[in-house]
C-alpha cells in the first residue's frame, strides 16, 4: 500500500484506489493515525472487491498477518459499521459493535432459576 487518500481510502502500488468495505469512520485523526503507522507500506490482500467506479474499488482488506482491517476499525472503536448498503460481512460488523458496546448476545438473556 503506497499512499493513504483518507480515512476510508488506501491507494495500491500500481493498482486502483481502495475503499474499506462496510465501515464508516467516526474516529478519523485516529483512523489516520493507525493508517500511517500500521498499513502504510505493507502488503494487503483485498476479498470481495467491488468497482464501484473508473479506478476506485471497495473491498475487505487484510494485512498479511491476517488482521482484518476493516473489522480492527469496528473492534477498536475507530468507526462503525456502514448499514447503507449490503455486504457479506454486515451481521458480522454489527456483532463486533455490539461486542465492542457490551451488549448482550441473542440468547444470553437473564438466567432463570428453577
Amino acid at each position: 500500500m503506497t499512499q493513504i487518500i483518507d480515512e476510508l481510502t488506501i491507494r495500491l502500488d500500481g493498482g486502483p484506489d481502495v475503499r474499506f468495505l462496510g465501515v464508516r469512520i467516526d474516529r478519523r485523526d485516529e483512523a489516520l493515525a493507525y493508517l500511517r503507522t500500521r498499513i502504510l507500506g505493507k502488503q494487503v490482500i483485498l476479498k470481495d472487491a467491488t468497482s464501484l467506479e473508473p479506478g476506485l474499488i471497495s473491498a475487505y482488506v487484510y494485512l498479511k498477518n491476517r488482521i482484518f482491517v476493516n473489522a480492527y476499525f469496528i473492534a477498536s472503536g475507530l468507526g462503525t459499521p456502514d448499514l447503507a448498503g449490503e455486504h457479506r460481512l454486515k451481521q458480522k460488523f454489527i456483532k463486533l459493535l455490539g461486542d465492542r458496546n457490551g451488549l448482550p448476545k441473542a440468547g444470553s438473556g437473564p438466567q432463570q432459576e428453577n
